[in-house]
């Protein structure tokens, strides 16, 4: 592989596939595809997972800001089917961290229509995702433009703020933790947001699902560059939370695609529905 790409693109290619392929025949095909492509920088807001001349689907964040693991779609899509994803900008040093979702929409709205500058727009959202893309649409049809898909993939929407008692900080990264399928093991669990880089990195395997391996293997990967990176995404991961808690949503002209796993993980039936149907009053 070293005699065929810069060093550069090797780095994007390993970051880039850790999710996508997990064997050698995998990855020889992802090689194949990716021969003749640009270098891409791996923590942009606008990440191409695949470019071709059709219409996109946009592809939203999950809690952690990363869309890498959306390339784990591409088998399953259209390959003549463009397919890019939407990170956030606080993993970068010097990225400032948002405000709330709808500040967060309105920003990623202006990058999608840099790629697509009329509708009808397609957009997915795991998880957070599924917030900030139903926002984005809402925010689009505002605009008078047309959005053909709107779907999600597992995207809860959080109790109302009057039946949750406030929580402390130490709560609030164990539920990160619990977002990311973290098995918590209360003597080693961190209290403090300093610590959660430093516990998904050095964390038991044994105690870590499978999005959280993917999610420490890509850190240890970017910070051989970009030693601030752990530290970045915690505080990405910890403002995200917030603005889930405290979005309300509007009700949008549009039908929801939603994919809903069979089985769950984590412990946050008391601050989650995670019932689709919660959505129904919403689309």
């Amino acid at each position: 592989m070293a005699a065929l790409f810069p060093a550069r693109f090797q780095t994007e290619l390993e970051l880039g596939t850790l999710f996508e392929a997990p064997t050698v025949g995998a990855l020889s095909k992802v090689i194949e595809r990716h021969r003749s492509s640009e270098y891409i920088e791996p923590l942009s807001v606008m990440l191409p997972l695949r470019k071709v001349a059709q219409r996109p689907l946009f592809c939203i964040h999950p809690i952690i800001g990363v869309s890498m693991g959306f390339s784990a779609l591409l088998p399953h899509i259209d390959p003549t089917i463009p397919v890019y994803g939407l990170q956030s900008r606080g993993l970068r040093d010097g990225g400032s961290l948002p405000s709330s979702i709808q500040e967060v929409a309105a920003d990623y709205l202006v990058q999608i229509r840099h790629i697509q500058p009329e509708g009808p727009y397609r957009l997915i959202g795991r998880s957070l995702g599924g917030l900030l893309g139903h926002c984005i649409a809402g925010q689009m049809q505002e605009q008078g433009f047309q959005v053909e898909l709107l779907a999600m993939i597992d995207s809860y929407l959080f109790r109302s703020r009057e039946s949750v008692r406030p929580r402390t900080e130490e709560e609030e990264v164990r539920t990160a933790l619990n977002f990311l399928g973290v098995e918590l093991v209360p003597e080693n669990t961190p209290g403090r947001l300093e610590e959660l880089g430093e516990f998904l990195l050095h964390s038991d395997n044994a105690h870590v699902m499978s999005m959280a391996k993917g999610l420490m293997t890509l850190s240890k990967e970017i910070m051989k560059s970009d030693p601030r990176f752990i530290k970045n995404l915690s505080a990405v991961m910890f403002n995200n939370l917030k603005l889930a808690r405290q979005y309300v949503p509007r009700k949008v002209n549009l039908d929801l695609l939603y994919f809903h796993a069979v089985e769950t993980m984590g412990n946050l039936d008391d601050i989650l529905d995670r019932s689709p149907l919660a959505w129904r009053p919403f689309v």
